[in-house]
């Protein structure tokens, strides 16, 4: 079976508002070395509980696929909620 490959780059920077609450941006570029680049911005506002873990919820502008495989279809963008534990 033949590999495929990628490259998946992320940069993300938050800033907290108030009182746990924060904004926060994300570029994404997603690039197959055999395909079409695909890139864009994720917008994201934030809260952070009990200090161990935060909820967001965002909007996603880019045109990546949610799943990753390879073979995967552009995705389409659109709301997304995001659970992320902290340490």
């Amino acid at each position: 079976a033949e590999a495929d490959h990628a490259l998946l780059w992320l940069t993300h920077v938050a800033m907290e508002i108030i009182w746990g609450i924060d904004v926060a941006a994300e570029y994404r570029m997603w690039a197959p070395f055999d395909g079409e680049i695909g890139h864009g911005a994720i917008a994201e506002l934030g809260y952070t509980l009990m200090d161990h873990a935060r909820i967001g919820v965002g909007y996603d502008f880019t045109e990546i696929p949610r799943d990753l495989s390879l073979g995967a279809e552009s995705g389409a963008g659109g709301f997304f909620v995001r659970l992320t534990g902290t340490y």
